[in-house]
C-alpha cells in the first residue's frame, strides 16, 4: 500500500509539473488550487470508502458534501478561467 501511494505521489509531481509547463505563466497559480483540492477532494472520498465517516453526525456528512460541491465548483471556474487566457 505505502509503494502504491509513493508511485500516485510521484505520478502527481510528474503531471503538476507538465501542466504547469503548458499552462505558461499561469500555470503554478492554476495547478497549485486544483491538485490542493484533488488532494482534499481524494482523501475524502478514501475515507468514505474505508468508513471513516461512518460515525459521524448527519451535520458533519453534510459538511462535507458542501465542502466537496464547493471544491467541484471551484475547479471547474479553474478551468474554464484558464481557457480564457
Amino acid at each position: 500500500m505505502i509503494a502504491l501511494k509513493a508511485i500516485f505521489f510521484f505520478e502527481c509531481l510528474a503531471m503538476y509539473g507538465v501542466s504547469a509547463a503548458m499552462l505558461g505563466s499561469l500555470g503554478q497559480i492554476v495547478n497549485t488550487l486544483i491538485m490542493m483540492c484533488v488532494i482534499i477532494l481524494g482523501s475524502n472520498l478514501w475515507g468514505l470508502l474505508f468508513g471513516e465517516w461512518k460515525n459521524c453526525s448527519k451535520n458533519s456528512k453534510n459538511t462535507m458534501i458542501f465542502a466537496i460541491c464547493l471544491f467541484l465548483i471551484a475547479i471547474y471556474f479553474q478551468m474554464m478561467a484558464s481557457c480564457f487566457r
